[in-house]
């Protein structure tokens, strides 16, 4: 299955040796030898890199590249950043993706420039394979079709599953999103999208998760947040919020960013009392001076870097690749 030559892959990893052929090979088979493939190793201690490279060598369409530092962030960032391509999707590295959905998803975005994000439905497998039931609906609808804004906030505060993050979207439009890392990142992305344009779901699946759990049930809740505080990624202790007020408060920025001045105080209530419930004006008021307490989280590009700068690398690749005419 061809697809549009204007879509790149990102694949983020760290030691993700079990898997990472097998995530390679199902991009290949389902999308073709043509659309890149960039893999970004955030320093992986086992034989992840030996692996995409001597894959790489069979199929050229793969490109490693190495993260700066051992942020998740920052090595979602560095795919996106090295792709250089109109669309742009991530898929983790031991994960698997099949079906018809992204020709159903490309299309959708070449025929509709309001549309910024498409995503579709996912499976479960286990560690070995097997199918895997989680308990959790896998179909978040965050498809924002005719929907206000309080009523996209009611569908961002539902969501169990972040399984949107790897759907297909539109590269420039998400590039100066501040992509921090973090608690709820995944629903800040797509809140930026939601409110920049239009999010369809494609209610196929286009992607398969890898719940990675040994036998006796995996790490203790200890122990996984332990793991997020190397990663950066509860930064909501250091505000001193509990996660739930923390993640609302994040929407509200990103809100108040977006929309700016155009809201006004009326606008502002409503998206309040949307995220936190209702309350008096003393209440709304305690909410916006705590957005004081959030870290400001500037574009995600770096100081060298810019939009255009971007446009003009891709384009001199390009004139590079061009045949000589003569």
């Amino acid at each position: 299955m061809n697809v549009s030559s204007k879509f790149a892959v990102g694949v983020p990893v760290f030691n993700e040796a079990l898997h990472i052929e097998q995530t390679l090979l199902s991009i290949i088979e389902t999308l073709g030898p043509e659309v890149p493939v960039i893999v970004s190793d955030n320093h992986s201690t086992d034989d992840t890199v030996a692996i995409v490279h001597r894959i790489a060598q069979e199929h050229p369409s793969i490109r490693l590249v190495v993260n700066g530092d051992d942020r998740v962030a920052s090595n979602f960032l560095n795919c996106l950043l090295h792709a250089r391509s109109e669309y742009f999707c991530w898929v983790s590295g031991h994960d698997l993706i099949c079906g018809d959905y992204w020709r159903a998803a490309l299309q959708r975005l070449d025929e509709d420039p309001s549309v910024l994000w498409v995503y579709g439905s996912c499976g479960l497998i286990d560690a070995d394979g097997q199918p895997f039931e989680s308990g959790i609906s896998q179909d978040s609808d965050i498809d924002n079709s005719g929907l206000s804004d309080t009523e996209v906030f009611a569908k961002l505060l539902k969501i169990r599953s972040g399984m949107f993050v790897h759907g297909i979207f539109r590269t420039r439009s998400m590039l100066d999103c501040p992509l921090a890392g973090g608690w709820a990142s995944d629903r800040c992305l797509i809140a930026y999208a939601c409110f920049r344009g239009q999010v369809r779901w494609i209610q196929s699946i286009g992607i398969v998760r890898r719940i990675q759990r040994s036998a006796d049930g995996g790490e203790t809740l200890e122990e996984r947040n332990e793991r997020y505080r190397r990663w950066g990624c509860l930064e909501y202790e250091d505000a001193g919020f509990e996660h739930r007020h923390y993640m609302r408060m994040k929407l509200l920025r990103i809100y108040l960013d977006e929309r700016g001045r155009s809201i006004g105080v009326r606008g502002v209530r409503s998206a309040i009392r949307a995220l936190f419930g209702a309350g008096s004006w003393w209440r709304d008021l305690s909410v916006l001076m705590s957005l004081r307490k959030l870290r400001k989280v500037e574009s995600s590009l770096p100081a060298t870097e810019s939009l255009c700068s971007i446009d003009e690398t891709a384009s001199a690749e390009s004139a590079r690749n061009r045949p000589d005419p003569s």
